[in-house]
C-alpha cells in the first residue's frame, strides 16, 4: 500500500507510503505530520523538501526502511517518538541512499530493533542530534561528508554476521557529546568501531566503552579518524579484542597531521594470544599528542602493548602513561616510537609509571628522536634500538626514581 499526504489529504495507492510537504495556510502548522501507515505499508517516502514530524511511534518497521528520503532539504523531527523495527538486519529506521541529497536533519527520538538506525552516509551536510539509536544490529548512525552528529546515544548493539560501527562520519565530520557503549560482533575477519570518521574530523567530548569482538581475525578500535583530525576531551575504555588472530585493538587512533588532546584511554585489551597490538593512543606522523591520561592497555600474546605509539615528527607532551603490560614483558611500553623510520619525534614532560617493558622506547634505525624532562617510575625508564637518540641534559634531563 502507498499513502500520500497533501495537507490533510490521504490517498491510498500500491507502492509503499509517500509523504509530500504541502504549503500550509497562513498561521497553520508549517510542518507535515507523519503517522503509522495503513497496513504497516513501509517505507514512508519523503520526496519534497520541508519539515516533517512524527505524530506517534512507527512500529513493525520492515523489511526495508521506515522513513525513506529521496531529496535534499528535509528535516525529520521524531517529536519524542520511536521507530521500532522487526529485527531484520536490512531494516533501516531513517535512510537516504542518494549522493546528490544534502542539507538533511534527523532529530529528537529513538530508533531501535533495526539493522541500522539512521543511514545517510552517502549524503552531505547532514545533521543528526538528540537521537537514541540503541538496540540495533549493524550500525547506529551514519552520515556523510560535512556532517554534524551531536547529543546522540548508540548502545547495546550486536552484529552476528558483519562489521559493526556505532557512529560513522565522512570527511570533515563533527561528532560531539555522544556516547557509544556495549556493541559486540563476532563475524570472522570483521571489525568493531565505536566512532569512525574520515579525514578532517573533529570528535569532541565523546565516550566509547565496551566495543568487543569475539570471533577470528577481527579488530577493535574505540575512536578512529583519518588525517588532519582533532580528537579532544574524549574517553575510550574497556574495548576488547577477544577470540583469536593477530590484529589490533586501539583505544584511540588518528591519521597524519592530527591532534589528540585531553583524552582518556584505559583498560583496552587484546587477548587473542597472537602477534597483534593493544595501543591506548595511536597516531601516524606530524601529530601532537598532549594532556592525555593513558593507563592499563594490555595484551595477552606475542605482540606489543603501549600507552602511546607514534610514527615520526610527532610531539608527545604532558601525558600521564601507566600500567602497560601483558604476557610479553619486554614489549610493553609507556610511549613507543615504534617503527624503523620513527624519527624526528619530541617526547617531553610526560610521566610514565609501571610499564613492564620501558617507560619510553624508540625503535628507529636511522635519524634520531629527542626526549627530555620526563618523570619516570620504571624498572627500565628508557630503551632504544641500535641508533642513539638525543636526551635532554641538565635541568632538561629525564628524571627516574
Amino acid at each position: 500500500m502507498r499513502f500520500v499526504v497533501f495537507g490533510t489529504l490521504l490517498a491510498i495507492g500500491v507502492l509503499g507510503s509517500l509523504a509530500s510537504a504541502a504549503t500550509p495556510a497562513t498561521g497553520a502548522e508549517k510542518r507535515t505530520p507523519i503517522g503509522q501507515p495503513p497496513g504497516n505499508s513501509f517505507p514512508i517516502i519523503l520526496t519534497q523538501p520541508g519539515q516533517y514530524y512524527l505524530t506517534g511511534n512507527l512500529t513493525s518497521v520492515g523489511p526495508n526502511s521506515g522513513v525513506f528520503v529521496t531529496t535534499s532539504g528535509v528535516k525529520l523531527d521524531l517529536n519524542g517518538y520511536s521507530i521500532i523495527g522487526t529485527g531484520g538486519s536490512n531494516t533501516i529506521g531513517v535512510s537516504c541512499p542518494f549522493p546528490t541529497a544534502k542539507n538533511l536533519e534527523v532529530c529528537n527520538g529513538r530508533v531501535t530493533n533495526c539493522g541500522v538506525g539512521v543511514e545517510m552516509f552517502v549524503c552531505s551536510n547532514v545533521r543528526v542530534h538528540h537521537m537514541n539509536c540503541s538496540g540495533n544490529r549493524n550500525s547506529g548512525i551514519a552520515a556523510g561528508d560535512g556532517c554534524l552528529i551531536e547529543e546522540c546515544m548508540v548502545n547495546d548493539m550486536s552484529a552476528p554476521s558483519g562489521s559493526l560501527t556505532g557512529i560513522r562520519g565522512g570527511k570533515n565530520a563533527n561528532i560531539r557529546n555522544c556516547v557509544v557503549s556495549n556493541i559486540n560482533t563476532a563475524a570472522p575477519s570483521n571489525s568493531g568501531e565505536g566512532i569512525l570518521c574520515g579525514s578532517g574530523a573533529r570528535i569532541h567530548n565523546c565516550t566509547v566503552a565496551g566495543v568487543t569482538y569475539t570471533g577470528t581475525n577481527g579488530q577493535v578500535e574505540g575512536i578512529v579518524t583519518g588525517d588532519q583530525s582533532l580528537i579532544e576531551g574524549c574517553i575510550s575504555r574497556d574495548n576488547k579484542l577477544l577470540g583469536s588472530g593477530s590484529n589490533p585493538c586501539h583505544g584511540i587512533a588518528a591519521g597524519n597531521d592530527s591532534h589528540v588532546i585531553n583524552c582518556v584511554s584505559s583498560n583496552n585489551q587484546n587477548s587473542t594470544g597472537g602477534a597483534g597490538t593493544c595501543l591506548g593512543i595511536k597516531v601516524d606522523s606530524n601529530c601532537l599528542v598532549t594532556g592525555n591520561n593513558v593507563t592499563s592497555n594490555t595484551i595477552i600474546g606475542t605482540g606489543i602493548s603501549a600507552g602511546i605509539r607514534v610514527n615520526k615528527n610527532t610531539r608527545v607532551e604532558r601525558n600521564s602513561v601507566a600500567g602497560h603490560g601483558g604476557s610479553s614483558a619486554n614489549k610493553n611500553y609507556g610511549i613507543l616510537a615504534g617503527f624503523t623510520d620513527s624519527t624526528g619525534n619530541v617526547i617531553v614532560k610526560n610521566s610514565t609509571m609501571n610499564n613492564t617493558g620501558a617507560g619510553i622506547r624508540c625503535d628507529n634505525t636511522s635519524g634520531s628522536n629527542y626526549h627530555a624532562e620526563n618523570v619516570q617510575k620504571e624498572t627500565t625508564p628508557f630503551s632504544q634500538a641500535a641508533v642513539l637518540n638525543v636526551a635532554g641534559t641538565g635541568d632538561r634531563a629525564d628524571v627516574a626514581f
